[in-house]
Parts: C-alpha cells; sequence; structure tokens
C-alpha cells in the first residue's frame, strides 16, 4: 500500500476497520495521504474485548474519513470514536430486477447467504415449520457454507420441505427473487442487507429481522415485515 501510494495514488481506502482500515491509515500516515475507512458489520463482532476496541477506536480517529453501511455501523462508529461517520450504503445494479413480475401464489420462501449461524437460517426452518402442514411453502435457501448438513437435519425432523441449490452467480439471483413469493432474512447480525435490498428491487416483500440496514431498506408493513 505504501509503494502505490509513492508511485501515484492519492488516497488509502480500507474496508473493515482491520485489517483494511488499520493498512490504510498506517500507510497514509506514512506517505501523508488521506485514509478512509469503509465500515460492514463484522467490524463491531472483531471489537469485542478491550485490546480490540481501543486498536478499533485508534484506527477510526486516525482516518481522515469514515463511511458505514448503514445507520447502526454509524452510530457504532461516532460512540467508539467520537468522530463523524457518514453512511455510504452497499451499491445495486437496478438494472438486473428490471424485468419485475408478480409473485406466484405457490411460490417459495427464499433465503440467500452463506450456510453460517449468523445469517439466522435454522430459525427460518423452525419458522416454516410452525405453519400448518396444509399452508406450509418450500423453503429454498441460496447459498453454502458449514451449516449445510445442519439445517437438511432440521428441515427432516421438522417436516419442512427444504431445497439448498448451493451456489448461484451473482448475475442468476435475479431469477430466484421472480421465483419465490417471499425472500426472508433472518440474520442475528448483519452490515447491511444486501439480499433484502435486491429482493426489494425485484419487487419481492421481505420478511427480515431489526438488523443492519434493514429498517432502512423495508417499509415496515407496506413492503415487507420487521421482526425483532
Amino acid at each position: 500500500t505504501i509503494r502505490e501510494l509513492r508511485t501515484g495514488a492519492a488516497i488509502a481506502y480500507g474496508h473493515w476497520w482491520v485489517p483494511g482500515g488499520l493498512v490504510a491509515v498506517i500507510a497514509g500516515w506514512c506517505c501523508r495521504r488521506p485514509s478512509v475507512v469503509h465500515l460492514h458489520g463484522s467490524d463491531v463482532a472483531i471489537a469485542a474485548n478491550k485490546f480490540t476496541r481501543r486498536l478499533a477506536r485508534w484506527v477510526l480517529r486516525r482516518a481522515a474519513v469514515r463511511l458505514a453501511v448503514s445507520k447502526e455501523l454509524a452510530q457504532w462508529s461516532v460512540t467508539l470514536s467520537g468522530r463523524e461517520c457518514e453512511i455510504l450504503p452497499m451499491p445495486i445494479d437496478l438494472e438486473r430486477f428490471a424485468d419485475l413480475s408478480p409473485p406466484a401464489e405457490t411460490g417459495f420462501a427464499l433465503g440467500v447467504g452463506r450456510l453460517v449461524e449468523e445469517k439466522g437460517f435454522d430459525v427460518l426452518v423452525e419458522a416454516v415449520s410452525m405453519i400448518d402442514a396444509e399452508a406450509r411453502p418450500e423453503l429454498t435457501i441460496v447459498g453454502v457454507g458449514p451449516e449445510q448438513s445442519r439445517l437438511e437435519s432440521q428441515a427432516r425432523r421438522l417436516g419442512v420441505k427444504l431445497r439448498l441449490p448451493g451456489s448461484v452467480p451473482p448475475l442468476e439471483l435475479p431469477y430466484w427473487y421472480r421465483r419465490a413469493s417471499v425472500v426472508v432474512v433472518p440474520s442475528r447480525r448483519e452490515g447491511f442487507g444486501i439480499v433484502a435490498a435486491e429482493a426489494s428491487a425485484a419487487g419481492r416483500v421481505v420478511v427480515a429481522t431489526k438488523v443492519g440496514a434493514m429498517p432502512q431498506i423495508i417499509d415496515d408493513g407496506v413492503s415487507g415485515l420487521l421482526v425483532d
């Protein structure tokens, strides 16, 4: 990073306060260039003890500009560092979702994301199992991860019809959104919530937890539902 700054780069831009932000701040200081630190979500979890909180505070205070993908994350940064933090949400290519269609009455409930605990897909499987068997929708979760076998076992035990198509290229995601009747984002933690934003752009109702930027993306009771 120092070499790039010395050979013409004007700004050191780091994603997450560590390692990218830490590198950007130190390299910017060494080369007398401004640094930008962009927070995405896991930043809070990383700063879980006294040492990492102090390090995060040091990085954020020395950055020329602090950015966050949601109001919640920006407030965390302001509280920790005492410095202003601007909100810059994740971008969405709206042209990919321009071909809107009404949701299918018999469509499935869709989840998208890595199959890890923080995404809360185990909660989604349990929630679907609480719907009467006659009205229970098929559940499709697009993604891969270490929780796959656990989710499959849970679905079999609870009588939920679960489909796991695996990893899907980003350009194919609009196809899955269009086939779904509802998109569910049951995350325990999110920095932004790009799936909720994409599903909304595709004209689908979203049910999501109140984490990350979900309250800014979803108009509760109008374009979707927010749950604790």
